[in-house]
């Protein structure tokens, strides 16, 4: 069973893993987890990515949707 503390960790180090080329092409990325619900087996782990290149001086923000399985600890989905 995972707590939504957990939940968490498990979606926001999967996205880390998700923008590893961006740090490899010289963007700094950072993630945060804004909100998490549960509804049935499945927690909603909602993820801010903001992407930013210090050479190219650019910027952006993306949002997911990460779901981890309430039992097992696998991530099920993203959006």
């Amino acid at each position: 069973m995972v707590t939504a503390t957990q939940a968490v960790r498990i979606a926001l180090s999967f996205m880390n893993n998700m923008y590893w080329n961006y740090r490899v092409m010289g963007y700094v990325v950072r993630v945060n987890a804004s909100h998490v619900s549960r509804y049935g087996g499945v927690y909603y782990v909602t993820v801010n990515v903001a992407l930013s290149n210090p050479v190219l001086a650019g910027a952006r923000r993306v949002v997911h949707r990460v779901e981890v399985d309430a039992d097992s600890g696998q991530v099920v989905a993203f959006h």
